[in-house]
């Protein structure tokens, strides 16, 4: 089973932390192009906190774009999988974050289910090229 019949046939929770309001639109339609839905953005610090607090189920996915909210990476990426919030996190650049810097990053990211650096814009194939590494193996079957 490729990643994008998983996308489409299991619904993963996807949580997209994006403070642009159009970015935020292109990421969700590339979800919604592989057929997935259950995508819960997320536009400012104070939401992103209402939505893990409040949450109860794990997202099996987190994109975060670098910097977010003032945040550095490492920060964002701690609040996002505390206790265990997101079972895999991505991290979306923009053309002002340096390329050869992001290497160094990896170590800082041990403790946390990093599966990498994807640019922007998010394409349905860059995604899947980097969700091929995600864990798969929770059971995310639509539940009533």
């Amino acid at each position: 089973m490729t990643n994008f019949d998983y996308f489409s046939a299991h619904q993963p929770r996807v949580l997209v932390v994006e403070p642009h309001a159009f970015q935020l639109f292109d990421v969700q339609n590339v979800f919604f192009s592989m057929g997935c839905y259950r995508v819960f953005p997320v536009m400012t610090l104070e939401d992103l906190d209402a939505i893990l607090v409040n949450c109860k189920e794990t997202f099996d996915l987190a994109l975060c774009t670098s910097g977010a909210f003032g945040l550095s990476d490492q920060a964002l990426a701690r609040r996002v999988c505390a206790n265990g919030k997101a079972s895999n996190l991505i991290l979306l650049t923009g053309p002002q974050d340096e390329e050869p810097v992001r290497p160094l990053l990896k170590p800082c990211f041990k403790h946390l289910p990093l599966l990498g650096f994807l640019p922007k814009p998010v394409s349905p194939m860059s995604l899947r090229a980097m969700a091929e590494r995600m864990n798969l193996t929770q059971d995310t079957t639509l539940s009533a």
